[in-house]
């Protein structure tokens, strides 16, 4: 596994070097497989949760960049609440799918959930 750390505090789990997002991420996860996934929690007596955010690219090579195609899945969002005992059922699911054809400029317009 490759961990890498900048002097700045980002972590990168799975590449050699942050990547650059839309956001100033401290933790990115990185992986070509399932083990790019990531679990965040919160405990807080308030009524705010956790913040995701995804990137999604067709090329099999990490920092590298190939354009989403129609239906690709973006991302997945999943909730899963504590029932005292374990978060063993999930309470909710969101899915961004890639709909249509996408360009380079707009990329962000035809998705659906």
């Amino acid at each position: 596994m490759t961990i890498d750390m900048s002097e700045g505090g980002n972590v990168a789990i799975g590449h050699t070097a942050s990547l650059t997002t839309n956001f100033a991420s401290k933790l990115q996860v990185s992986a070509t497989d399932a083990t790019g996934s990531l679990q965040l929690g919160r405990w807080t007596a308030g009524n705010l949760g956790s913040y995701l955010n995804f990137v999604k690219s067709r090329n099999g090579t990490i920092g590298s960049n190939t354009i989403v195609q129609d239906s690709d899945a973006l991302g997945q969002i999943a909730w899963w609440g504590d029932d005292g005992a374990d978060f063993g059922m999930r309470a909710g699911m969101i899915t961004c799918r890639v709909d249509g054809t996408l360009s380079l400029i707009h990329i962000s317009e035809p998705t659906r959930l």
